[in-house]
């Protein structure tokens, strides 16, 4: 069981979106592009995503 707030992002996996939406989890599909300077979080997933 989840309890409290839980923000999750994912990037280009439609059938993560899919699934939540299933178990009609709120969702709010969104485009999105990184900033120009990514912090350092975002930048750290977005790179172990590369390999």
């Amino acid at each position: 069981m989840i309890e409290g707030k839980l923000k999750v992002f994912t990037v280009g996996a439609e059938w993560f979106y899919q699934e939540m939406n299933k178990q009609d989890i709120r969702l709010y599909k969104i485009d999105w592009a990184p900033p120009v300077e990514l912090p350092k979080d975002i930048s750290d997933i977005l790179k172990a995503l590369r390999k």
